[in-house]
């Protein structure tokens, strides 16, 4: 069993708690706080992700998942801890642009977003929770960045649309798209809140 206390915890969700791996840095470990009904979002994205390994992804844009572990807070999941190249802590798109780290303008300007939606499209990945604070502004090299999602991936809860998102391309890339809108909007919120 893995002991987890609060000053392992790196992050809240509306469901999940993330913590720092006590044993190994370059892992995070979500685990289930809240569930809303019956669902188990850890679950549902465990299932999600085997689905992205049966189909041979790169995961330049996403991190890995390494399957379940049991800790003193519950099951949970683990995923590569996304840092930027020299070891420091990755910071959200939203907290990104309200540093003034970038802006808005840069970010629409850059291959930053079009590099981003190439590759949701191409590996047909789900960017469910299309919201800035789940994607990181990650700099990869020295002055070089990239977007990486690090939550809010695959279907909200499983049902009938599972279904259609696997065997029904047309409408899974009709979502895609859709949560991409969704993402931008969310993005363009952004710079009006930084001009009030």
């Amino acid at each position: 069993m893995i002991l987890l206390n609060e000053n392992h915890q790196i992050a809240k969700g509306s469901e999940r708690l993330c913590y720092l791996h006590p044993q190994d840095s370059s892992k995070i470990i979500k685990t289930i706080y809240h569930k809303l009904g019956t669902v188990d979002q850890n679950i549902i994205e465990y299932n999600y992700y085997k689905e992205l390994n049966r189909q041979n992804i790169a995961y330049t844009h996403i991190p890995k998942c390494y399957g379940f572990v049991t800790t003193n807070k519950g099951t949970g999941l683990i995923f590569d801890n996304i840092t930027n190249y020299d070891g420091t802590p990755a910071i959200t798109i939203r907290n990104a642009i309200a540093n003034q780290e970038i802006t808005y303008e840069e970010i629409r300007a850059s291959d930053l977003l079009n590099d981003l939606k190439s590759y949701l499209e191409k590996n047909k990945i789900l960017f469910r929770d299309a919201t800035t604070v789940n994607v990181l502004y990650v700099q990869i090299a020295p002055n070089t960045h990239r977007l990486i999602i690090i939550d809010g991936l695959g279907p909200r809860r499983e049902n009938f649309k599972i279904i259609l998102y696997k065997y029904c391309p047309f409408y899974l890339l009709y979502k895609i798209k859709k949560q991409w809108k969704v993402f931008l909007y969310n993005l363009h919120r952004l710079k009006v809140q930084t001009l009030q």
